[in-house]
């Protein structure tokens, strides 16, 4: 995919019982069985707004560029969202899994590199979060640029985020069991993730939200929560997140 650009506005109101998967450019990438084809995004934009203002239980991913990356050597150069991401969940009771909201991808499992990536849009997040499924307590994750690398994801130079996040709003109910959120970064569970030269500037807000385990929950300029290495990280942010301790 190269030299593709979109403006076009996208709003989901509705019911899902099953996954949702949104974005600007591609919702869902996975090889033909498992096959290693490799998607090469190139020279790519997207200036549109994304809203989702529905109930959602399973999974949900929300990007900016892409929503789910299944892990099957996704890589993306030169590609740069100024689109604002949206959601509230209007589920009042609580049903959703975990779910990923990023500036560039929301679930990302690749392996390649995102090289000269940036995000100046916005990313919302308010409504009923808080997560359980079959006993399991979720998070919500939140990245500037991914929201959940759960794999091998490479971050190498030109990587920036200059949007900001916020998670609950006054007089709308937020709920979570607990947060992972980062300028950068979400939650990275794998140590072989990398990250070289990421720049975030801009603010993180977490307020009027309710936790089921605030500490669980993880803030930060460059990652929320991480395991991995992280190279000659900026952070030129302000973090307004009360009464939370990993900050």
């Amino acid at each position: 995919i190269e030299n593709f650009h979109t403006s076009g506005d996208i709003l989901f109101e509705g019911d899902v019982t099953g996954y949702l998967y949104v974005a600007s450019m591609m919702g869902y990438w996975r090889s033909k069985n498992n096959s290693a084809y490799t998607l090469v995004m190139k020279d790519c934009s997207n200036s549109g707004n994304i809203t989702v203002n529905g109930t959602l239980r399973n999974r949900p991913a929300i990007g900016g560029i892409m929503a789910y990356n299944s892990g099957n050597y996704a890589s993306l150069t030169n590609v740069h969202n100024t689109g604002n991401i949206t959601v509230h969940n209007k589920l009042t009771d609580v049903m959703t899994s975990w779910i990923s909201i990023g500036g560039i991808i929301g679930y990302d499992g690749q392996e390649p590199p995102l090289t000269n990536v940036t995000n100046s849009g916005n990313s919302t997040v308010t409504g009923n979060l808080a997560g359980v499924n079959e006993g399991s307590n979720y998070p919500l994750r939140v990245g500037g640029i991914v929201a959940y690398p759960s794999s091998y994801a490479k971050i190498k130079a030109g990587v920036i985020n200059t949007g900001n996040i916020t998670v609950g709003k006054p007089n709308v109910e937020t709920k979570v069991h607990y947060l992972c959120v980062g300028g950068i970064f979400g939650d990275i569970i794998n140590a072989s993730t990398t990250m070289t030269d990421p720049i975030f500037v801009g603010t993180i807000r977490v307020s009027n939200v309710t936790n089921t385990s605030i500490a669980d929950s993880y803030i930060g300029g460059i990652a929320g929560k991480t395991i991995a290495k992280i190279t000659n990280a900026q952070s030129y942010c302000s973090i307004i997140a009360h009464n939370y301790t990993n900050v």
